[in-house]
Protein backbone atom coordinates (compact mmCIF):
# COMPACT_ATOMS: atom_id res chain seq x y z
CA UNK A 1 0.00 0.00 0.00
CA UNK A 2 2.83 2.37 0.83
CA UNK A 3 4.51 1.75 -2.52
CA UNK A 4 1.22 2.17 -4.42
CA UNK A 5 0.62 5.52 -2.73
CA UNK A 6 4.20 6.65 -3.28
CA UNK A 7 4.28 5.69 -6.97
CA UNK A 8 0.86 7.23 -7.62
CA UNK A 9 1.98 10.47 -5.97
CA UNK A 10 5.18 10.68 -8.02
CA UNK A 11 3.56 9.84 -11.35
CA UNK A 12 0.76 12.35 -10.73
CA UNK A 13 3.20 15.07 -9.70
CA UNK A 14 5.47 14.46 -12.73
CA UNK A 15 2.46 14.44 -15.06
CA UNK A 16 1.19 17.71 -13.58
CA UNK A 17 4.58 19.35 -14.14
CA UNK A 18 5.25 17.99 -17.65
CA UNK A 19 1.57 18.09 -18.72
CA UNK A 20 1.71 14.45 -19.88
CA UNK A 21 2.16 10.88 -18.63
CA UNK A 22 5.19 8.75 -19.51
CA UNK A 23 5.18 5.33 -21.12
CA UNK A 24 4.01 2.45 -18.91
CA UNK A 25 7.22 0.48 -19.61
CA UNK A 26 9.30 3.42 -18.41
CA UNK A 27 7.42 3.39 -15.09
CA UNK A 28 7.54 -0.39 -14.66
CA UNK A 29 11.28 -0.77 -15.26
CA UNK A 30 12.43 2.18 -13.21
CA UNK A 31 10.18 1.53 -10.20
CA UNK A 32 11.11 -2.16 -10.26
CA UNK A 33 14.76 -1.03 -9.95
CA UNK A 34 13.92 1.38 -7.12
CA UNK A 35 11.91 -1.21 -5.14
CA UNK A 36 14.56 -3.91 -5.59
CA UNK A 37 17.29 -1.48 -4.48
CA UNK A 38 15.22 -0.45 -1.44
CA UNK A 39 14.88 -3.99 -0.08
CA UNK A 40 18.36 -5.10 -1.20
CA UNK A 41 19.86 -2.25 0.82
CA UNK A 42 17.67 -2.92 3.87
CA UNK A 43 17.92 -6.72 4.09
CA UNK A 44 21.40 -7.39 2.66
CA UNK A 45 23.68 -4.34 2.66
CA UNK A 46 22.80 -3.18 6.19
CA UNK A 47 22.70 -6.74 7.56
CA UNK A 48 26.25 -6.88 8.98
CA UNK A 49 25.44 -8.50 12.35
CA UNK A 50 26.92 -11.84 11.22
CA UNK A 51 30.24 -10.19 10.35
CA UNK A 52 32.96 -9.85 12.95
CA UNK A 53 32.69 -6.53 14.78
CA UNK A 54 36.09 -5.16 13.66
CA UNK A 55 35.22 -5.79 9.98
CA UNK A 56 31.65 -4.50 9.95
CA UNK A 57 32.40 -0.97 8.69
CA UNK A 58 34.67 -2.28 5.94
CA UNK A 59 32.06 -4.85 4.93
CA UNK A 60 29.35 -2.18 4.91
CA UNK A 61 31.49 0.17 2.78
CA UNK A 62 32.23 -2.56 0.21
CA UNK A 63 28.57 -3.59 0.00
CA UNK A 64 27.42 0.02 -0.34
CA UNK A 65 29.94 0.75 -3.11
CA UNK A 66 28.95 -2.38 -5.01
CA UNK A 67 25.27 -1.52 -4.59
CA UNK A 68 25.68 1.99 -6.02
CA UNK A 69 27.68 0.70 -8.99
CA UNK A 70 25.06 -2.00 -9.63
CA UNK A 71 22.31 0.62 -9.43
CA UNK A 72 23.96 2.78 -12.10
CA UNK A 73 24.62 -0.21 -14.36
CA UNK A 74 20.98 -1.31 -14.16
CA UNK A 75 19.84 2.28 -14.74
CA UNK A 76 22.09 2.54 -17.82
CA UNK A 77 20.77 -0.77 -19.20
CA UNK A 78 17.20 0.41 -18.71
CA UNK A 79 18.03 3.68 -20.48
CA UNK A 80 19.64 1.85 -23.41
CA UNK A 81 16.68 -0.50 -23.72
CA UNK A 82 14.17 2.36 -23.69
CA UNK A 83 16.25 4.21 -26.32
CA UNK A 84 16.26 1.13 -28.53
CA UNK A 85 12.49 0.82 -28.14
CA UNK A 86 12.20 4.55 -29.00
CA UNK A 87 10.36 5.24 -25.73
CA UNK A 88 10.80 8.73 -24.41
CA UNK A 89 12.16 8.69 -20.86
CA UNK A 90 13.19 11.23 -18.32
CA UNK A 91 16.78 10.16 -17.74
CA UNK A 92 19.08 8.99 -20.51
CA UNK A 93 22.67 9.54 -21.49
CA UNK A 94 21.78 12.85 -23.11
CA UNK A 95 19.54 14.14 -20.33
CA UNK A 96 21.28 14.47 -16.95
CA UNK A 97 21.60 10.71 -16.52
CA UNK A 98 24.33 10.94 -13.84
CA UNK A 99 22.73 13.72 -11.78
CA UNK A 100 19.28 12.19 -11.92
CA UNK A 101 20.44 8.75 -10.87
CA UNK A 102 22.63 10.12 -8.05
CA UNK A 103 19.58 11.93 -6.67
CA UNK A 104 17.42 8.83 -7.02
CA UNK A 105 20.02 6.55 -5.44
CA UNK A 106 20.50 8.79 -2.39
CA UNK A 107 16.74 9.22 -2.07
CA UNK A 108 16.08 5.46 -2.09
CA UNK A 109 19.00 4.51 0.18
CA UNK A 110 17.97 7.07 2.81
CA UNK A 111 14.39 5.76 2.80
CA UNK A 112 15.62 2.17 2.98
CA UNK A 113 17.94 3.00 5.89
CA UNK A 114 15.03 4.56 7.80
CA UNK A 115 12.98 1.44 7.10
CA UNK A 116 15.84 -0.74 8.40
CA UNK A 117 16.05 1.35 11.59
CA UNK A 118 12.35 0.80 12.29
CA UNK A 119 12.72 -2.96 11.73
CA UNK A 120 15.82 -3.04 13.92
CA UNK A 121 14.05 -1.26 16.79
CA UNK A 122 11.03 -3.56 16.51
CA UNK A 123 13.25 -6.66 16.59
CA UNK A 124 15.15 -5.28 19.57
CA UNK A 125 11.89 -4.56 21.38
CA UNK A 126 10.67 -8.11 20.69
CA UNK A 127 13.93 -9.56 22.05
CA UNK A 128 13.63 -7.44 25.19
CA UNK A 129 10.03 -8.56 25.71
CA UNK A 130 11.04 -12.21 25.29
CA UNK A 131 13.84 -11.72 27.83
CA UNK A 132 11.45 -10.07 30.28
CA UNK A 133 8.98 -12.93 29.91
CA UNK A 134 11.77 -15.45 30.47
CA UNK A 135 12.98 -13.58 33.56
CA UNK A 136 9.43 -13.37 34.93
CA UNK A 137 8.90 -17.09 34.39
CA UNK A 138 12.28 -17.79 36.00
CA UNK A 139 11.35 -15.60 38.99
CA UNK A 140 8.04 -17.41 39.39
CA UNK A 141 9.82 -20.77 39.25
CA UNK A 142 12.23 -19.60 41.95
CA UNK A 143 9.34 -18.54 44.18
CA UNK A 144 7.72 -21.95 43.70
CA UNK A 145 11.02 -23.60 44.66
CA UNK A 146 11.29 -21.46 47.79
CA UNK A 147 7.74 -22.36 48.78
CA UNK A 148 8.47 -26.04 48.18
CA UNK A 149 11.56 -25.79 50.40
CA UNK A 150 9.55 -24.15 53.18
CA UNK A 151 6.91 -26.85 52.93
CA UNK A 152 9.55 -29.56 53.10
CA UNK A 153 10.74 -28.23 56.48
CA UNK A 154 7.25 -28.20 58.02
CA UNK A 155 5.10 -31.15 58.97
CA UNK A 156 1.61 -29.85 58.10
CA UNK A 157 -0.26 -32.62 59.91
CA UNK A 158 1.59 -32.01 63.17
CA UNK A 159 1.05 -28.25 62.86
CA UNK A 160 -2.70 -28.52 62.16
CA UNK A 161 -3.19 -31.13 64.91
CA UNK A 162 -1.45 -28.83 67.38
CA UNK A 163 -3.56 -25.83 66.35
CA UNK A 164 -6.76 -27.90 66.57
CA UNK A 165 -5.74 -29.06 70.04
CA UNK A 166 -5.14 -25.46 71.13
CA UNK A 167 -8.44 -24.40 69.60
CA UNK A 168 -10.40 -27.03 71.53
CA UNK A 169 -8.62 -26.23 74.79
CA UNK A 170 -8.90 -22.43 74.53
CA UNK A 171 -12.53 -22.54 73.40
CA UNK A 172 -13.49 -23.83 76.86
CA UNK A 173 -12.30 -20.59 78.49
CA UNK A 174 -12.14 -17.92 75.76
CA UNK A 175 -14.17 -18.51 72.62
CA UNK A 176 -13.06 -15.31 70.72
CA UNK A 177 -9.40 -16.22 71.14
CA UNK A 178 -10.19 -19.75 70.00
CA UNK A 179 -11.75 -18.37 66.83
CA UNK A 180 -8.56 -16.47 66.10
CA UNK A 181 -6.56 -19.66 66.56
CA UNK A 182 -8.84 -21.28 64.00
CA UNK A 183 -8.27 -18.33 61.65
CA UNK A 184 -4.51 -18.80 62.03
CA UNK A 185 -4.97 -22.50 61.27
CA UNK A 186 -6.86 -21.69 58.06
CA UNK A 187 -4.18 -19.22 57.01
CA UNK A 188 -1.47 -21.82 57.51
CA UNK A 189 -3.52 -24.47 55.74
CA UNK A 190 -3.90 -22.26 52.64
CA UNK A 191 -0.23 -21.21 52.67
CA UNK A 192 0.99 -24.80 52.94
CA UNK A 193 -1.60 -26.35 50.64
CA UNK A 194 -0.20 -28.38 47.75
CA UNK A 195 -0.93 -25.91 44.97
CA UNK A 196 2.62 -24.93 44.08
CA UNK A 197 2.22 -26.63 40.70
CA UNK A 198 -1.04 -24.85 39.94
CA UNK A 199 -0.99 -21.63 37.98
CA UNK A 200 -4.41 -20.64 39.32
CA UNK A 201 -6.31 -21.16 42.57
CA UNK A 202 -9.96 -21.03 43.52
CA UNK A 203 -11.17 -17.48 44.00
CA UNK A 204 -13.24 -18.48 47.07
CA UNK A 205 -10.10 -19.94 48.71
CA UNK A 206 -8.33 -16.63 48.18
CA UNK A 207 -11.29 -14.71 49.62
CA UNK A 208 -11.45 -17.05 52.60
CA UNK A 209 -7.75 -16.44 53.19
CA UNK A 210 -8.02 -12.65 53.31
CA UNK A 211 -11.09 -12.87 55.56
CA UNK A 212 -9.03 -14.73 58.17
CA UNK A 213 -6.11 -12.40 57.50
CA UNK A 214 -8.23 -9.31 58.19
CA UNK A 215 -9.77 -10.85 61.33
CA UNK A 216 -6.34 -11.59 62.80
CA UNK A 217 -5.13 -8.09 61.94
CA UNK A 218 -8.13 -6.54 63.72
CA UNK A 219 -7.35 -8.61 66.81
CA UNK A 220 -3.74 -7.47 66.82
CA UNK A 221 -4.38 -3.81 65.92
CA UNK A 222 -7.82 -2.13 66.22
CA UNK A 223 -8.73 -1.41 62.58
CA UNK A 224 -11.78 -0.35 60.59
CA UNK A 225 -11.86 -2.33 57.36
CA UNK A 226 -14.70 -4.15 55.64
CA UNK A 227 -14.91 -6.81 52.96
CA UNK A 228 -17.96 -7.10 50.70
CA UNK A 229 -18.82 -9.58 47.94
CA UNK A 230 -21.29 -9.28 45.08
CA UNK A 231 -22.16 -12.17 42.78
CA UNK A 232 -19.57 -14.44 44.44
CA UNK A 233 -21.29 -17.72 45.35
CA UNK A 234 -19.63 -20.52 47.30
CA UNK A 235 -20.08 -22.95 44.42
CA UNK A 236 -18.81 -20.53 41.75
CA UNK A 237 -15.89 -22.35 40.03
CA UNK A 238 -13.76 -19.27 39.40
CA UNK A 239 -9.97 -19.62 39.37
CA UNK A 240 -7.40 -16.81 39.38
CA UNK A 241 -3.66 -16.54 39.70
CA UNK A 242 -2.69 -16.71 43.39
CA UNK A 243 -2.00 -13.78 45.70
CA UNK A 244 -3.99 -11.12 43.80
CA UNK A 245 -6.27 -10.38 46.75
CA UNK A 246 -3.51 -11.04 49.26
CA UNK A 247 -1.22 -8.41 47.69
CA UNK A 248 -3.98 -5.79 47.50
CA UNK A 249 -5.07 -6.53 51.09
CA UNK A 250 -1.52 -6.35 52.42
CA UNK A 251 -1.13 -2.89 50.86
CA UNK A 252 -4.13 -1.69 52.85
CA UNK A 253 -3.12 -3.30 56.15
CA UNK A 254 0.51 -2.23 55.97
CA UNK A 255 0.25 1.25 54.51
CA UNK A 256 -3.29 2.47 55.20
CA UNK A 257 -4.71 4.58 57.98
CA UNK A 258 -7.37 2.26 59.43
CA UNK A 259 -8.00 4.08 62.72
CA UNK A 260 -10.84 6.39 61.63
CA UNK A 261 -14.31 4.77 62.04
CA UNK A 262 -15.82 7.51 59.84
CA UNK A 263 -13.47 6.63 56.95
CA UNK A 264 -13.06 2.86 57.06
CA UNK A 265 -11.07 1.04 54.44
CA UNK A 266 -12.97 -1.40 52.31
CA UNK A 267 -12.49 -4.14 49.75
CA UNK A 268 -15.27 -4.87 47.29
CA UNK A 269 -15.20 -8.03 45.15
CA UNK A 270 -17.82 -8.54 42.46
CA UNK A 271 -18.37 -10.85 39.52
CA UNK A 272 -20.74 -10.06 36.64
CA UNK A 273 -20.90 -11.26 33.05
CA UNK A 274 -17.50 -12.96 33.14
CA UNK A 275 -15.71 -9.95 34.63
CA UNK A 276 -14.10 -10.03 38.08
CA UNK A 277 -13.89 -6.58 39.69
CA UNK A 278 -11.84 -5.76 42.78
CA UNK A 279 -12.08 -2.26 44.22
CA UNK A 280 -10.16 -1.12 47.30
CA UNK A 281 -10.08 2.25 49.04
CA UNK A 282 -8.35 3.46 52.19
CA UNK A 283 -6.93 6.56 53.81
CA UNK A 284 -3.17 6.97 53.37
CA UNK A 285 -1.18 6.65 56.58
CA UNK A 286 1.14 9.64 56.82
CA UNK A 287 4.78 8.65 56.92
CA UNK A 288 4.08 5.17 55.56
CA UNK A 289 6.95 3.64 53.64
CA UNK A 290 6.67 3.15 49.89
CA UNK A 291 7.77 -0.49 50.02
CA UNK A 292 4.39 -1.59 48.65
CA UNK A 293 5.39 -0.35 45.23
CA UNK A 294 7.42 -3.50 44.69
CA UNK A 295 4.37 -5.66 45.45
CA UNK A 296 2.18 -3.64 43.10
CA UNK A 297 4.83 -3.74 40.34
CA UNK A 298 5.13 -7.52 40.66
CA UNK A 299 1.34 -7.88 40.64
CA UNK A 300 1.13 -5.88 37.40
CA UNK A 301 3.77 -8.08 35.78
CA UNK A 302 1.98 -11.26 36.84
CA UNK A 303 -1.35 -9.94 35.57
CA UNK A 304 0.20 -8.97 32.25
CA UNK A 305 1.69 -12.44 31.91
CA UNK A 306 -1.47 -14.34 32.96
CA UNK A 307 -4.16 -12.10 31.40
CA UNK A 308 -2.64 -10.27 28.40
CA UNK A 309 -5.11 -7.71 27.01
CA UNK A 310 -7.80 -9.03 29.41
CA UNK A 311 -7.30 -6.87 32.49
CA UNK A 312 -7.34 -3.24 33.56
CA UNK A 313 -5.53 -2.11 36.73
CA UNK A 314 -5.81 1.54 37.79
CA UNK A 315 -4.35 3.14 40.94
CA UNK A 316 -5.33 6.59 42.22
CA UNK A 317 -3.34 8.18 45.05
CA UNK A 318 -3.73 11.86 45.89
CA UNK A 319 -1.71 11.64 49.09
CA UNK A 320 -4.84 11.40 51.25
CA UNK A 321 -6.80 8.52 49.74
CA UNK A 322 -5.50 5.41 47.97
CA UNK A 323 -7.82 3.69 45.50
CA UNK A 324 -7.26 0.69 43.25
CA UNK A 325 -9.52 -0.71 40.54
CA UNK A 326 -8.81 -4.12 39.02
CA UNK A 327 -10.99 -5.64 36.28
CA UNK A 328 -10.20 -9.09 34.88
CA UNK A 329 -12.19 -10.64 32.03
CA UNK A 330 -11.93 -14.27 33.03
CA UNK A 331 -13.73 -15.53 29.93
Amino acid sequence: MAWILFISYEISLAAAISKKFGHILDYVLHYALYIATFYYHSYYVLNVTKVRKERRWLNLLLKLTSEIILFFICGALIGIYLDIELIEQKWNFQNNFIIGNIYRCIYILCGSTAYWCVLHLKRKEMRINRMRSALLISSMEKEKLKLALVKSTINPHMLFNTLNFLYNEVRKVDRPVAEHIMSLSELMRYSLSDNSNEEKVKLNDEINYIEHYINLHKKRIPSYISLSKEGIMDDLPLRVIPLILVTMTENILQHGNLENPDRPAYINISYRSGCLRIHTENMVRQGASSGHRMGVANLKKRLKYAYPDSFNYIIENDGMTYKSFLNIHLN
